[in-house]
């Protein structure tokens, strides 16, 4: 290679390399038309921080009067799956507020933000700005079953269907063998792991017992005793017991009040025993 093709060679390397890299303290053209992310909206909750799956949340917000008319979109993480999703879209009033609502979602917690993009300018000279809120936090709570996970212990009772004053509930626990009679009380224990909320039942004593069996129903809450009353037959009483802080639940079934010893039988039963919690008891 001669020294001027040599020196035409290097030339052109020297240019293509000054057209390749962009000067000290230069920003890309795609980086301008980037959103600039400013947190100035206000994200406040109008409802329980404690839904229930599946229920609404709803919310009230604001922001800077400039972003009146656009659009805030509602965006919630379902924290055990980690996925922010867009859950809906409100626009901004003229005065800078908004309401939104969205569906509490899973169990457990929940985070929810609100963004609204503001553009303006147009061409190469458009930008972007996002405008965020703070993170609000929620505990969902979702009903278990507790009859279909095995009770940590249990004395004359099963779980199973039941039908009290004609209605069905097939998520039960019963009292067998008539615990009315010979003075006998049956009882079943479960974990609800200090996750659940509230315990509620429908009891009552079964259809098929006889004219006259009646019993007594209790809830205890790590010893701490609930007597629910005296019920024969006829319809479900629904009960709901506050079991917030609590390991252990026991429901007991006792003989009611005047049952001959061996002249009268039947059984009776906590109906679709369930928790509220926000977790797996």
């Amino acid at each position: 290679m001669t020294i001027r093709k040599l020196f035409a060679a290097l030339l052109c390397a020297a240019l293509a390399l000054f057209v390749l890299v962009p000067a000290a303290g230069s920003v890309p053209a795609e980086a301008h038309r980037g959103a600039t992310k400013v947190k100035d909206l206000i994200l406040t909750l109008s409802s329980t921080d404690e839904p229930e799956s599946g229920s609404m949340v709803s919310f009230a917000g604001s922001g800077p009067a400039s972003l009146a008319g656009v659009s805030v979109v509602l965006r919630r993480q379902v924290v055990s799956d980690g996925q922010w999703i867009k859950v809906t879209k409100v626009p901004i009033a003229a005065d800078g507020t908004f309401e939104v609502e969205g569906v509490a979602t899973g169990v457990g917690a929940n985070k929810w933000q609100v963004q609204a993009i503001q553009k303006t300018g147009s061409g190469k000279k458009a930008t972007k700005t996002k405008h965020l809120s703070g993170v609000v936090s929620t505990t969902v709570f979702a009903w278990y079953y507790l009859p279909e996970n095995y009770a940590v212990d249990s004395e004359y009772m099963d779980p199973g269907s039941v039908t009290i004053g004609g209605t069905g509930y097939p998520k039960s626990i019963y009292a067998w063998g008539s615990s009315g009679r010979r003075g006998r009380t049956a009882w079943a224990e479960y974990n609800i792991s200090y996750r659940c909320k509230a315990v509620n039942a429908k009891i009552g004593v079964d259809d098929q017992a006889e004219t006259g069996f009646r019993a007594k129903f209790y809830m205890l809450l790590d010893g701490a005793e609930t007597s629910l009353g005296q019920l024969g037959l006829g319809p479900a009483k629904d009960v709901t017991v506050d079991s917030a802080s609590r390991l252990r639940l026991r429901v007991e079934v006792r003989p009611g009040d005047g049952i001959p010893d061996s002249d009268i039988d039947g059984s009776a039963a906590f109906g679709d025993l369930r928790a509220l919690c926000s977790g797996k008891p």
